[in-house]
């Protein structure tokens, strides 16, 4: 409902999959941008057999608040369409991979009608659930964090939510924010297609300290910034790289330092250019904590179970939920930011004699987070549903 061009385009394909293989023998019909569906698209399996509808959906644009406004209101406005047309064809299931929190807000209001009530609807959830713990915020994640919380706890027994991680699901149930018969849960996936280009096709010679996705202030990342810095000397002797495969965000431009290589750009990166520059790293290294992260699935992370590449995060609660489902440890678990720069600067001195085993660790969490083993979670969901 309020996505363009590949901005999630690979989770809300891999989401559409799932819908397309637990309904084989139903019609699906998809409602979504132009642009996004030729980015989507390319996401799903090419015999899947999928009629598709173009709607309004506006491009975000910074420092535009009229036109922030104006598009919340055409995906209201969308919502209503698609609802509608569910009730005119007698739809059995309506599927919102991705909307904005008042959008969310608003498809509850208005599936309240008496004549739309028989309609099974499942809400998606993603990284708008943080609104609920954040402190400090602007006035509109305010506004946000009220609708998310007015949603999950209003009670509809057609409707429920979809979240991509069990800790997640968890920690909501837990603080009371949803009743447990209303909400569903998945691993976050990954995207398989990149599953054997560190372990067949390249392996990283050197020792490249990798941020992997958007870099802002939010994860963290000017810390990636200092942490280049403190290693200067090797950056400049070829003895290290730091590097930075997604969009760099305006926020951090005052920690921004010779030591890191990215890519300058306003909009999203390049999928062909984002997959080259995480082909280079030989460690993924993430600066989460759990008042950033902690209802958060983090896709980043995903990826870099995709590329095969190692993980090197300060311990959080998904952090130690990922090291906790490998026998074999997936990378480096570190106490604080200063424990990090530690084993960094040790890594780049003394080699990793661990890294086969690092490797073996990201084996077994693609297995785990492997699409047959979620597509059959959501089956199994589904029919209880």
């Amino acid at each position: 409902m309020n996505k363009t061009h590949n901005e999630h385009a690979f989770i809300n394909g891999k989401l559409l999959q799932l819908v397309i293989n637990s309904f084989q023998k139903h019609a699906i019909h998809c409602h979504m941008s132009t642009s996004h569906w030729g980015e989507l698209s390319d996401n799903i399996n090419n015999d899947s057999k999928v009629d598709f509808s173009a709607i309004t959906v506006l491009e975000p644009k910074a420092k535009r608040k009229i036109r922030w406004v104006i598009k919340i209101v055409v995906e209201c406005f969308n919502v209503i369409r698609v609802i509608r047309r569910a009730f005119k064809n007698g739809v059995s299931l309506v599927f919102f991979s991705s909307m904005s929190p008042f959008a969310n807000y608003f498809t509850h209001l208005w599936v309240r009608l008496p004549r739309y009530r028989h309609i099974k609807i499942i809400i998606t959830l993603h990284g708008e659930l943080q609104l609920l713990r954040s402190k400090n915020v602007k006035q509109v994640d305010r506004i946000y964090a009220i609708c998310v919380r007015k949603a999950l706890q209003a009670k509809f027994p057609n409707r429920k939510f979809l979240v991509l991680n069990e800790l997640i699901k968890g920690k909501l149930i837990e603080d009371k924010l949803i009743d447990p018969s209303s909400i569903l849960e998945i691993p976050h996936p990954y995207d398989d297609k990149y599953k054997h280009a560190v372990f067949n096709k390249h392996q990283v010679q050197e020792m490249a300290f990798g941020h992997i996705g958007t870099a802002k202030l939010a994860k963290n990342s000017h810390l990636f910034f200092d942490l280049a810095k403190q290693n200067a000397e090797s950056v400049t002797s070829g003895k290290a790289i730091f590097l930075i495969s997604g969009q760099v965000f305006p926020d951090i431009s005052p920690f921004h330092n010779g030591f890191v290589e990215y890519i300058s750009s306003l909009t999203l990166i390049d999928a062909k250019k984002y997959m080259e520059q995480c082909l280079r790293m030989r460690y993924a290294v993430f600066l989460y904590l759990d008042d950033q992260y902690e209802m958060v699935s983090s896709g980043a992370m995903m990826d870099a179970i995709a590329f095969g590449i190692p993980l090197i995060s300060i311990k959080n609660a998904y952090s130690e939920y990922l090291f906790g489902l490998c026998n074999t440890t997936p990378g480096i678990l570190c106490e604080s930011y200063d424990d990090m720069a530690n084993h960094v600067q040790r890594l780049i001195l003394n080699g990793d004699a661990h890294y086969a085993q690092y490797l073996f660790g990201i084996q077994e969490l693609q297995a785990y987070f492997s699409f047959e083993r979620i597509q059959d979670m959501f089956d199994s969901q589904m029919i209880r549903s």
